[in-house]
């Protein structure tokens, strides 16, 4: 494709196949077969930029690691996206079949997922659509039809009942896990209801998957689970000090 801008009023076929009007001083894309058109014109065309300057500059905006991107914790299942334009990043986390223990006598568990870099951190959105599945005897450990809550926040789970810090990035959410044998239950989505910002200019923000039983009558022994899904994160980086 190509970039042109019109020294004249005309109307042309853009890369879209669309047919548009240009006023002088108008740009649009055109198609590579098209090229000769405007380049045996040069009256009323403009060459702004070939095939390979705005491939190039497609691909930066698309594909783009943001500057100043987080790391990805190393686990096993755990995948991420990390892209952005100018100071809005969009960090994709996938996860596929993430194991998580719970011990019977905590009835909660945590794993750090993402490491935010240094500074100010301003979370302008966040969105989960996670899948819980128990892959431990469920007649011995995690019950049928156990009732789990889960979260993302910046601390790590302490107590079984998700509350302040280890859910400040999502909401506590709830979920029963009616999945058959280790087969999964049905998607539990959640979202960040308000902007938030978080301090990271001393110690890094971090983002940790975050469960928890609060009945205790749901688990019998220590058990696992699996967990699958997508969490994304809209930030900024505020600076650092």
């Amino acid at each position: 494709m190509y970039l042109v801008k019109a020294k004249v009023a005309a109307r042309i076929t853009d890369i879209s196949g669309s047919i548009v009007n240009l006023g002088v001083g108008e740009s649009a894309l055109v198609p590579d077969k098209d090229y000769k058109i405007y380049e045996n014109n040069p009256a009323a065309w403009t060459i702004v930029a070939g095939a390979s300057a705005i491939e190039t500059v497609l691909a930066a905006v698309n594909n783009a690691d943001a500057p100043g991107s987080g790391t990805l914790s190393t686990l096993t299942g755990l995948s991420v996206s990390d892209k952005g334009t100018g100071s809005v990043h969009t960090t994709t986390l996938t996860l596929t079949d993430v194991a998580l223990a719970v011990t019977d006598v905590n009835a909660y568990a945590s794993q750090q997922l993402y490491t935010f870099p240094a500074g100010r951190i301003l979370l302008l959105g966040a969105i989960g659509y996670l899948q819980f599945g128990v892959t431990s005897d469920r007649t011995t450990t995690i019950n049928n039809s156990a009732s789990l809550t889960w979260g993302l926040g910046n601390s790590a789970a302490s107590n079984k009942v998700l509350s302040a810090g280890m859910v400040d990035q999502l909401p506590k959410a709830t979920r029963l896990l009616d999945g058959v044998a280790d087969a999964y239950a049905a998607v539990s989505n959640n979202a960040l209801a308000a902007s938030a910002q978080f301090d990271g200019t001393s110690t890094n923000i971090k983002s940790y998957l975050n469960v928890g039983f609060e009945t205790d009558t749901d688990i019998d022994a220590d058990g696992a689970l699996k967990v699958s899904g997508t969490i994304k994160l809209v930030w900024i980086n505020i600076g650092d000090y």
